[in-house]
């Protein structure tokens, strides 16, 4: 599942030249609302089922810290610029760029809402808290872009669109970064 508000929603896509082997089998990408994500990942989490998901690490995160946080740092009171943008604008212009993969693997509920998730990275212990990092609900709108969760976890109304002919993006879309 992607999310890439650029592109019309509930609507299949693949990227050409996405094989990973010769005569291998294609990705495709079913392209639904962060919302919608963030739902489904949820539930998962809640079913015992960690969620596996593509993201821009290196944006407002530290991994000394452990957090990912588009608040942790005060870059306009810092510097008076204010660096946020769009995720359409961010995604088109390759300011954000699918970077690296981690598991979600539980979250924090605050005034009935998700505040924060509990990540699992590859980096070892370098946060000192087992390797777990925290993210916000924020940080999760912005910067991650892609699930691959099980298919029980899955709305069929959104399963149905694999039925569909895949929309072909080209290599360089954002979505053809963690092929590289």
């Amino acid at each position: 599942l992607i999310d890439y508000p650029n592109k019309p929603r509930n609507e299949l896509y693949n990227v050409e030249h996405s094989k990973a082997m010769v005569n291998g089998s294609e990705t495709n990408y079913i392209n639904i609302p962060i919302e919608t994500i963030k739902k489904i990942t949820k539930i998962s989490v809640e079913g015992n089922s960690a969620v596996w998901f593509g993201c821009d690490v290196g944006k407002y995160s530290s991994s000394k810290l452990g957090i990912m946080d588009r608040d942790m740092f005060k870059y306009n009171e810092a510097i008076g610029y204010d660096m946020s943008a769009e995720k359409t604008d961010t995604l088109d212009s390759q300011i954000t760029e699918l970077s690296h993969a981690m598991v979600i693997k539980g979250y924090t509920v605050g005034n009935k809402k998700v505040m924060n998730w509990l990540v699992e990275n590859s980096w070892g212990d370098s946060t000192d808290k087992n390797g777990n990092f925290k993210m916000s609900d924020s940080w999760f709108d912005d910067f991650v872009m892609m699930i691959a969760i099980k298919k029980k976890y899955v709305p069929k109304s959104i399963l149905k669109v694999l039925k569909k002919k895949p929309k072909l993006l080209p290599s360089w879309c954002p979505f053809g970064g963690l092929m590289k």
